[in-house]
C-alpha cells in the first residue's frame, strides 16, 4: 500500500505542516515562504530546495504516494502544478458541497468549490432519480456519490443541502460513510450569499433556483432620498458640518436683509402722460423697522420681524445648548415661517406703498420685485431643504416607521 502524506497549509497565518505515517517533516526551509516559490526548486541564503515533488519522493521513500492536501482551493490548485507528469494526484480534504434542490419547478444545481458544477444531466430530474445511477441516450450516471468522488478525487467530502428537509432524507439513507451530510435553510443561504456577494462567491447564485421566501418583515419604502439619510448615511443632526451649513444659509438670510427688498416706482395713470418720479427702494430692515420716505401712518410690516427672527434663532439653535433638544424643530420650523413672513411682509409694504394711490388720482404706485428678493426666498427654501433633512437625521426611529 502506498504512503499517505497529508499537508495542512493556512493560508492567512503562514502555518504549514506536512506528515506521512506519524513522521512530520521538516518545513522550516519553506514555512514563511507562498506556495509559489516553493513548489519549485530554488536556492536562497545558502539553503537549497528541490521542489515539492522531489522532496517528499524522498520524504516518503518512493515516487508514487499519496497525497491529502488539506487547506484553501487556491493553494491547491498552485500544489497540483508540482505534480504534473507525475505519478501523484493530488486530494483536496477541504472539499465542500452545496446541492440546491428545489421539486416544483424542478431544479438543481451543484456548487463544487466555488464554482457550479457542469451537471446538465441532472438538472431538471427529480432527486430520487439521480441519487442513483441511470443510462439515457447512451450517456450513464453513476449516481451523485460516485459522480462528486470522480470529480473531486477523493470520496472524503462534505455536502451542504439546501432544500426541503423530506429530500434531505433521501440523501442520506444513500450515503456512503465517509462522506458528511449538513442540512442548510434557505435563509442561511441568503445571508451567507450578501457577505460573499463582493467576493463574487457561487453562494451568490444560489437564490436562482431556490425562490427566495417572502419576508415576514415589512421591506423598507425606497421613497426618497431622506429615509436613508435618516438610516445614518448623512446625520446632519450629529455632524458639525450640516450645523455650519444651516448656520451659513441663516447668516446668508440676514445679510440679504441690508439690500433692496423692493422697489416701488410711480407712474402715470394715462399712458400719454409723461411725468418724472424717483424710485423708492425698501431694504428688508428697512421693512422690519420702518420705511424713512413715509411718516405719516404705519410705515412698516409688523410681521416682517419673522425675516430676522427666523434666522437668528437658527444660528443660535446650533450653538447654544440649551436649545439643543429643539434643535430638529427649529430646523424645520423657522426657514418655513421665513419664507411665509416674508410673501406676506411683501404684501404688506405693497398695501402701505398703494395707499397714496389715493393722494393723486393721476398716478398710481408700482411695484418691482428685486433680484435680491428671489435670491432671500431661495437662501430660505434651501434652508429648509436643510432644515428637513436635519428633522429626519435627528429622528431615524420616525423616518423608519414611515
Amino acid at each position: 500500500m502506498e504512503p499517505i502524506i497529508e499537508i495542512r497549509y493556512n493560508k492567512e497565518r503562514s502555518l504549514l505542516k506536512i506528515s506521512c505515517d506519524g513522521n512530520v517533516f521538516d518545513s522550516s526551509r519553506i514555512e514563511s515562504l507562498p506556495p509559489e516559490q516553493w513548489i519549485f526548486p530554488f536556492f536562497a541564503k545558502g539553503i537549497r530546495w528541490n521542489g515539492l515533488y522531489e522532496e517528499l519522493r524522498s520524504f516518503a521513500g518512493s515516487g508514487s504516494f499519496g497525497l491529502h492536501f488539506d487547506g484553501d482551493a487556491d493553494s491547491f490548485e498552485i500544489i497540483r502544478e508540482a505534480f504534473v507528469g507525475t505519478l501523484v494526484e493530488p486530494v483536496n480534504m477541504s472539499k465542500t458541497v452545496t446541492i440546491v434542490y428545489h421539486e416544483n419547478p424542478v431544479a438543481t444545481k451543484v456548487i463544487l468549490d466555488g464554482r457550479i458544477w457542469d451537471a446538465e444531466l441532472i438538472l431538471n430530474r427529480y432527486i430520487d432519480e439521480w441519487i442513483r445511477p441511470f443510462q439515457v441516450s447512451g450517456i450513464s450516471w453513476d449516481g451523485i456519490f460516485q459522480e462528486l468522488k470522480k470529480a473531486i478525487g477523493t470520496d472524503n467530502y462534505t455536502i451542504y443541502f439546501v432544500g426541503s428537509r423530506k429530500y434531505m432524507g433521501l440523501l442520506m439513507e444513500n450515503c456512503p460513510d465517509t462522506i458528511s451530510i449538513f442540512y442548510r435553510n434557505t435563509q442561511m443561504v441568503e445571508r451567507t450569499a450578501q457577505a460573499k456577494k463582493t467576493a463574487d462567491t457561487p453562494v451568490s447564485a444560489v437564490p436562482d433556483a431556490q425562490p427566495r421566501p417572502e419576508s415576514k418583515t415589512p421591506s423598507r419604502p425606497a421613497k426618497s432620498r431622506w429615509t436613508d439619510m435618516a438610516a445614518g448615511k448623512t446625520q446632519f443632526e450629529n455632524s458639525l458640518t450640516g450645523r455650519h451649513i444651516m448656520t451659513g444659509f441663516a447668516v446668508c438670510s440676514v445679510v440679504l436683509l441690508f439690500l433692496p427688498f423692493v422697489k416701488f416706482t410711480v407712474v402715470p395713470v394715462d399712458p400719454n402722460m409723461v411725468i418724472q418720479a424717483d424710485t423708492s427702494v425698501v431694504s428688508g430692515f428697512e421693512a422690519i423697522f420702518g420705511i424713512p420716505e413715509i411718516r405719516i401712518g404705519m410705515n412698516r410690516s409688523v410681521l416682517a420681524v419673522i425675516m430676522l427672527a427666523a434666522p437668528l434663532l437658527i444660528i443660535a439653535s446650533n450653538y447654544i445648548g440649551q436649545l439643543e433638544k429643539f434643535r430638529s424643530r427649529i430646523a424645520v420650523a423657522a426657514p418655513v415661517c421665513n419664507i411665509v413672513f416674508t410673501v406676506i411682509a411683501l404684501f404688506d409694504i405693497k398695501r402701505i406703498y398703494y395707499s397714496f394711490d389715493y393722494i393723486d388720482s393721476q398716478v398710481r404706485s408700482k411695484m418691482i420685485l428685486g433680484a435680491r428678493f428671489i435670491l432671500l426666498l431661495l437662501v430660505s427654501v434651501l434652508t429648509a431643504v436643510f432644515g428637513f433633512i436635519q428633522y429626519y437625521a435627528a429622528k431615524p426611529g420616525t423616518a423608519e416607521q414611515e
